[in-house]
């Protein structure tokens, strides 16, 4: 089917494909930027083993190379799920109609799904910094997450953490950053 050709198409490409819209964070200003694939990491040297790609950063198209696939990730879409760190916690929401283009600087429309949360004062809020922004999943979504051993997308169920254990990725071997997963079509809000 047409569906498996396009997705056959996009484990062939890579993490990310020349000329896509992405984020990028920044070391230098701790914040993520917004970027434009200039080659994929199926065209980019590795570094220390691990893909990377280059990038053309913010309005003055700096070029950056060799960036690790865990320092970029696709920019958020109009009712996905994420969480929002605020002044204590993290609080569930939902990214609230469609984003403009410079959302990832000048902020993201969030509603907020925390029912009866005292530190939300609205809603929904406008300008929220994609800095204090990161996807949220829940056990049993089936997710995309881009394997670096078989450098492709592939499908994935999240499953509930055991008690104890770590609740961010962990570097090294067969570890992934949630910047690497993603679902293959957003779910709407009910």
């Amino acid at each position: 089917t047409t569906a498996k050709k396009d997705m056959h198409a996009e484990e062939a490409q890579g993490a990310f494909v020349k000329g896509q819209r992405v984020e990028y964070f920044s070391a230098t200003h701790k914040q993520w930027v917004a970027a434009i694939v200039e080659v994929s990491d199926r065209d980019c040297a590795p570094k220390d083993k691990h893909p990377t790609i280059n990038l053309r950063v913010g309005a003055k198209d700096q070029v950056r190379t060799g960036v690790p696939l865990t320092h970029v990730r696709l920019p958020f879409a109009t009712d996905e799920k994420c969480s929002v760190y605020g002044c204590r916690d993290w609080h569930d929401g939902v990214v609230h109609g469609p984003q403009n283009v410079m959302a990832t600087g000048k902020g993201y429309t969030v509603e907020f799904t925390d029912s009866g949360d005292e530190d939300i004062e609205e809603r929904v809020q406008r300008g929220v910094q994609s800095t204090r922004m990161r996807r949220r999943f829940g056990t049993e979504d089936v997710v995309l997450v881009y394997s670096t051993e078989k450098e492709r997308w592939v499908q994935a169920t999240l499953q509930k953490l055991p008690e104890g254990m770590e609740t961010e990725p962990i570097s090294g071997r067969g570890s992934v950053s949630l910047n690497l997963a993603r679902r293959g079509v957003f779910q709407q809000r009910s």
